[in-house]
C-alpha cells in the first residue's frame, strides 16, 4: 500500500457527538449543546498503525522462508509506530531517521546497507 487514505478508505476523520446541558431542562428547547470532538493525535496514530499493519502483511510473501534484514526509513515519530505493527523477525532494531521524500533511492539503499553493517558488528 502506498497511500494511507486510499488504503484505509478514509474520506474524513471519524467523529463522535456528545451532548451536555447548558441550562436547566426547565428552559426547554435549546438547553442542550452538541459538539463533536476526537483526539486528532491518537486518531492519526491509530490510522498509521493500521496502515503499517497492512504494509507488514504485504511484506510477508516477499520475505517468505528467507532471512533478509529489513531496515525502515522515515521521520522519527513514524518509526516506533511501524515497529509496533511489525511482525517480521528480520527487522533491524535501528532504523534510518529523516525525511526521504526527495532523496534518491540509491542514497537510501546505501544508508540501509550501512545500518545493516553496523548492526552486525
Amino acid at each position: 500500500p502506498s497511500d494511507l487514505k486510499e488504503t484505509l478508505r478514509i474520506d474524513e476523520y471519524p467523529k463522535w457527538r456528545e451532548t451536555h446541558a447548558i441550562a436547566p431542562a426547565s428552559y426547554g428547547k435549546g438547553s442542550e449543546a452538541y459538539h463533536g470532538q476526537y483526539n486528532v493525535a491518537q486518531t492519526d496514530k491509530d490510522m498509521l498503525l493500521e496502515f503499517f499493519r497492512r504494509i507488514d502483511q504485504r511484506l510477508h510473501p516477499f520475505f517468505h522462508r528467507k532471512n533478509y534484514p529489513l531496515v525502515i526509513a522515515g521521520v522519527n515519530h513514524l518509526l516506533p509506530i511501524y515497529r509496533k505493527a511489525n511482525t517480521y523477525a528480520g527487522l533491524i532494531p535501528s532504523g534510518i531517521s529523516g525525511n526521504f521524500e526527495h532523496v534518491e533511492p540509491d542514497d537510501i539503499r546505501e544508508k540501509a546497507w550501512q545500518t545493516i553493517y553496523h548492526q552486525k558488528k
